[in-house]
């Protein structure tokens, strides 16, 4: 059994996300939000651990992460590195790189090890389009704005959506915002929710999206019926 395995298995129920997207969605919100990650290895059977914070992350060639320590330890450059972020519950492998006095840096395996934090089912739409109608109060105004935007995911809990980021300037951690309409699906009453989160997502003929994850604030049987209807349709 390698390292990783035995890693694995010690925080199971993990799957492996290949999409580099999704990695580097990850490290910008462990970036951006100054998440802590705990660093180790497998050194003598015996883990050698500090934590850590990202200072900065690139993708050219390969994936590199400029990584601040919490405290000096000896580590082993000629062995694998295991970074784990508790909150967005992944694991990531890398090699070392370089390392100076307070930071290291890694290049990373363009994969990482997510553990869904979801008791319900999610319905991910990559290839297929969806669209969602929102509302939200404009703070300036304190007027109800309308605006569509293409639905990423979907689940009893919460949704994700895209709009480019041109639109976006609005948007803002914590506001409420309200799904009116689901595809062609209209709800009789607005289902509300938060924005928890907004990273830039992708890029395509030169505009970048930004996601945004919405939890809703209370269970619906209205999504609940959405959610059966998805799944007899892909089924």
């Amino acid at each position: 059994m390698s390292v990783l395995e035995y890693n694995l298995l010690m925080l199971p129920e993990f799957r492996i996300v290949n999409k580099i997207a999704e990695v580097t969605n990850a490290l910008a919100r462990c970036e951006s939000e100054g998440y802590e990650l705990l660093l180790w290895q497998n050194i003598n059977d015996k883990r050698v651990q500090t934590t850590c914070s990202i200072h900065h992350y690139s993708k050219n060639n390969n994936l590199k992460i400029e990584l601040v320590l919490a405290a000096s330890v000896k580590f082993d450059n000629s062995k694998d590195f295991f970074l784990y972020q508790e909150d967005l519950k992944f694991l990531f492998k890398g090699s070392f790189s370089i390392e100076t006095k307070s930071k290291l840096i890694l290049d990373l395996d363009n994969k990482l090890y997510l553990k869904e934090n979801r008791e319900s089912t999610r319905f991910i739409f990559e290839n297929v389009s969806f669209e969602v109608t929102l509302d939200y109060i404009d703070q300036s105004t304190q007027k109800k704005k309308t605006f569509k935007a293409e639905l990423v995911d979907i689940s009893d809990s919460g949704f994700s959506f895209i709009v480019p980021a041109s639109r976006s300037t609005s948007i803002y951690e914590n506001m409420q915002i309200s799904l009116r309409c689901l595809e062609s699906i209209k709800f009789s009453k607005p289902i509300i929710g938060n924005i928890r989160y907004n990273i830039a997502s992708k890029v395509k003929f030169g505009v970048t999206d930004i996601k945004y994850g919405v939890s809703f604030r209370d269970k619906s049987p209205a999504i609940a019926t959405a959610m059966k209807l998805f799944k007899e349709k892909m089924n």
